[in-house]
């Protein structure tokens, strides 16, 4: 995927940014120098200013970012997430317009998350939590990495912007996935993370969204030969490499 391909697609969806401490700041600039319609709203005001320069509008009340069809969160812990999207001037606040989907990159409690996508999903937005692992120098780098869960639905939906945001992060390989940590994804799990280590390590092009998730691959215990040559198909788990 080129990089004009990647702009483009940011580019077609209106996004809405919560939180621009230094993690934020160096995730939002991603996007803002990709040319995408960005939206902040920041507790202190100042703080977000600088990114006005780089194209970012900026709102007072999290409640402003309604209208948006995307909204990624970057919150330093549980009680700031709830605020942001369930409190008095919250961005669910309003109750009739509000964004089809939030995502949550910031690390808040499994219980605050739930609580909040129970209200969420009553309202009409799908949440995903999508914590990041890294730091900001990490982020400026183009290295960070992150797990993402929730909705089905959500998560296909959301994919058209998360992956081509991905591919802006230089050497980012991406393994398992929402239900990474159920029994009958393990074999999904570790297959992805072969073929991103493979990619990682010795430059290969292996295309790790394409695993297939229903298949059985390493429940045999055997380790077919083939796998470690590109484009070889073993039950439907490896895709031709791109080109």
């Amino acid at each position: 995927m080129t990089a004009d391909t990647v702009s483009k697609r940011l580019r077609e969806h209106t996004l809405g940014w919560i939180g621009t401490g230094r993690m934020g700041t160096a995730l939002v600039t991603r996007l803002l120098e990709r040319g995408c319609d960005v939206t902040i709203y920041n507790r202190t005001r100042s703080k977000a200013e600088p990114l006005a320069r780089l194209g970012a509008r900026i709102v007072d009340r999290p409640a402003d970012l309604s209208d948006r069809e995307i909204v990624i969160t970057s919150v330093a812990g549980s009680d700031d997430f709830a605020e942001v999207i369930t409190g008095p001037e919250g961005l669910l606040s309003n109750g009739g317009r509000v964004p089809g989907i939030v995502i949550d990159s910031s690390t808040v409690s499994m219980d605050v998350s739930e609580s909040v996508r129970g209200k969420a999903g009553r309202l009409g937005t799908a949440l995903l939590a999508a914590p990041v692992s890294g730091n900001p120098k990490v982020a400026r780098s183009g290295r960070l990495s992150l797990v993402v869960s929730g909705p089905r639905s959500a998560y296909e939906e959301a994919l058209q912007v998360i992956r081509p945001y991905l591919a802006t992060f230089e050497n980012l390989q991406t393994c398992g996935r929402n239900g990474l940590h159920r029994y009958n994804n393990q074999d999904h799990s570790m297959w992805t993370a072969l073929l991103a280590t493979l990619n990682a390590i010795d430059g290969r092009e292996y295309d790790v969204w394409s695993v297939n998730a229903e298949a059985e691959y390493l429940e045999e215990g055997e380790l077919v030969e083939g796998l470690l040559e590109p484009g070889v198909a073993i039950s439907g788990a490896l895709a031709e490499p791109e080109a």
